[in-house]
């Protein structure tokens, strides 16, 4: 089980929609939601518009949701409740980058990957 709250359009009440549907499961903007699949879990933890037991996927490079720091717990909560910040969680993980990334890392750790396809690169930076 997770609590998975998609963070939709801006916090105004004028703007954007109220709520998402996922799977058949209604997600009210900024709202908790409890779901036990993990699959969406999954999913929803790599995407920045939801966030899952209070983290927030930022990509790398990228600036948190707007709506970020905005999530009622339970549907019950009159104002939304701040939470401790987003977890930016960036690329630190080698299965995670694309050749680009992998190369930069490379060069920052001043290995040398000059021909070497993304799996190649991957294996020998794993290796250091």
């Amino acid at each position: 089980m997770a609590k998975v709250a998609w963070l939709g359009e801006p916090t105004s009440e004028d703007e954007g929609p109220r709520q998402n549907v996922w799977n058949g499961i209604t997600f009210p903007r900024c709202e908790e939601v409890e779901i036990d699949n993990s699959h969406m879990i999954a999913k929803a933890r790599r995407n920045p518009s939801f966030s899952v037991d209070g983290e927030i996927y930022v990509p790398d490079g990228a600036e948190p949701h707007p709506n970020a720091d905005y999530v009622v717990s339970g549907g019950k909560a009159s104002m939304p409740a701040k939470l401790p910040g987003p977890i930016t969680r960036d690329k630190t993980e080698l299965s995670e980058m694309n050749v680009a990334e992998l190369r930069a890392e490379a060069a920052a750790r001043g290995v040398d990957v000059e021909g070497l396809s993304k799996t190649e690169i991957r294996e020998k930076l794993s290796a250091e």
